[in-house]
């Protein structure tokens, strides 16, 4: 404990905030620190905290230099700055300096120098030299922006470590913060919890109970806030916002561990690890097309109970329309489906799969799927309806594993398979909201799905809603066989069609 006060209360850290003086120090499994994630509910003291411990470095390792920032230096000067002006420096007998707080730029502390910068232009930080990089509210911040900081941290004197620290509010489980620190994390990223008890403001440790500050606090935010936005300040969650698409998504309920055989009567059959196996009287494939954004096709198997089976998918970016042609051509021969049912926006795509590629009938094996009305929403959201009422009903299920390839590397944090989509597959906020451009909503207000990391569900959604309309079962339940008759393409009107809409 620091043997100081502010505001006859004492400077006491606690907790994470007592133990970030010494993380950067921490081994963990032979890696050094190089990244900590303090993150909390609201009010845990995490300002008092990062304060105190950049001016204990400042005066135990002399020389040294680090770099404070948040989104904008405005921001940072409306919270951090004036927490470390109002009640950190003033506890260790120090001052800020001449001038006015909105025009300071840094702080001299002994030897060393702690400097405040906005990453409304970061490029400028980017070739600075630091010993340790502390973000603000890391939740406003890119992933490509705290990446970027890591060459900075190589200043050689002062501080005998180079970490960077973040600082923030919990926000959605897929943000790249939580990815980074908690669901994977990184050799040498740390991540540790503050709560409400670690703030000695709020908290009483003999008492075992609020402080008068702290019940007036926690009242307010108790009757101020409800929903996510409670579980986020208050209890300190990681959790999605309101507004899921598919709120009825149990993981556990709809993803069975198992294999998917081929036996000797020609079927296909999903044998679960706990239950009896299920037989596919048939099969087909859904697709959305994609480069910088993933491309993906999924093969789905239809059994007796009226319940569709992802069984295989490939979900991957950087790939060609000729890398696709040979993928689709691969699990065509493998599970022999019936139909692929894809996005018509890539008519060459199209056309270079169905110049190869056959169905048991002898028809091209790709059929697009009805988009004509989806930019106006009103395809689209009958699509939704129709696979979430299939999901509330137990009608779609997901065999783990079915993405049997490596995960993309360019996707770090991003969904890489259908079921890591369906927990951000949100609808789009109301038109008139700044944040439905930022999310890229389409179409009208409301009622239209956020069209960001929806890929997988986009293929799943083409070949369900083909399915519904009943354009697509094969006319007999027996098992079809992948052939490749020959065909002569300028006869066939599919390709023709097909032809004119990539001329035109």
């Amino acid at each position: 404990m620091d043997p100081v006060a502010v505001q006859g209360v004492p400077l006491e850290l606690r907790g994470p905030m007592r133990d970030l003086r010494w993380l950067p120090f921490h081994r963990s499994g032979g890696d050094p620190t190089r990244a900590i994630l303090l993150d909390s509910s609201a009010g845990t003291g995490k300002s008092v905290g990062t304060g105190a411990t950049l001016v204990r470095w400042c005066l135990d390792y002399p020389g040294s230099r680090f770099l404070v920032a948040r989104q904008t230096l405005r921001s940072l000067r409306e919270s951090w700055q004036t927490t470390f002006e109002e009640q950190v420096l003033p506890a260790y007998g120090l001052s800020p300096g001449r001038g006015s707080k909105m025009h300071r730029q840094s702080y001299k502390i002994g030897a060393s120098e702690i400097v405040l910068g906005g990453l409304d232009d970061p490029q400028k930080h980017y070739s600075t030299e630091w010993n340790a990089v502390l973000l603000v509210e890391g939740t406003q911040i890119s992933e490509d922006t705290f990446e970027r900081f890591f060459r900075a941290l190589r200043w050689p004197k002062g501080a005998p470590f180079h970490t960077m620290v973040v600082e923030c509010n919990p926000e959605s489980p897929f943000h790249w913060l939580h990815q980074k620190f908690i669901a994977q994390p990184q050799p040498g990223f740390l991540r540790r919890q503050a709560t409400y008890k670690d703030n000695p403001a709020y908290w009483d440790l003999e008492a075992n109970d609020w402080t008068e500050r702290g019940l007036e606090f926690s009242e307010n935010l108790k009757a101020g806030t409800s929903g996510t936005l409670y579980r986020r300040l208050f209890l300190g969650e990681w959790c999605m916002v309101e507004g899921q698409v598919f709120d009825c998504w149990e993981p556990d309920k709809y993803v069975v561990s198992g294999e998917c055989e081929r036996r000797n009567d020609g079927y296909w059959w999903v044998v679960p690890d706990a239950g009896d196996p299920v037989r596919l009287n048939w099969l087909a494939a859904g697709q959305d097309w994609g480069y910088t954004s993933p491309g993906v096709v999924s093969v789905w198997g239809f059994d007796d109970w009226g319940r569709a089976w992802l069984v295989e998918e490939v979900y991957r970016t950087k790939q060609d329309d000729g890398w696709w042609t040979d993928t689709i051509a691969e699990l065509h021969d493998k599970w022999g489906f019936w139909r692929c049912v894809t996005d018509p926006e890539n008519a060459a795509g199209i056309a270079m799969v169905n110049r190869r590629l056959r169905a048991a009938d002898g028809r091209p094996l790709l059929t697009t799927a009805d988009k004509k009305t989806t930019q106006a929403g009103r395809t689209k959201y009958a699509m939704v309806m129709h696979a979430h009422t299939e999901m509330s009903n137990g009608r779609l299920m997901f065999l783990a594993g079915a993405r049997r390839h490596e995960r993309d590397e360019f996707l770090k944090s991003k969904p890489a398979c259908t079921v890591e989509e369906f927990p951000s597959y949100m609808w789009a906020p109301p038109r008139e909201s700044r944040r439905y451009e930022m999310v890229g909503g389409e179409g009208p207000a409301l009622d239209v799905p956020i069209k960001v990391n929806d890929h997988g569900i986009d293929a799943m959604l083409y070949l369900l809603w083909a399915v519904y309309q009943k354009d697509l079962s094969p006319p007999t339940a027996t098992v079809f066989e992948p052939r490749r008759p020959e065909h002569v393409l300028t006869r066939d009107p599919e390709y023709l069609r097909l032809m004119r809409a990539r001329e035109g």
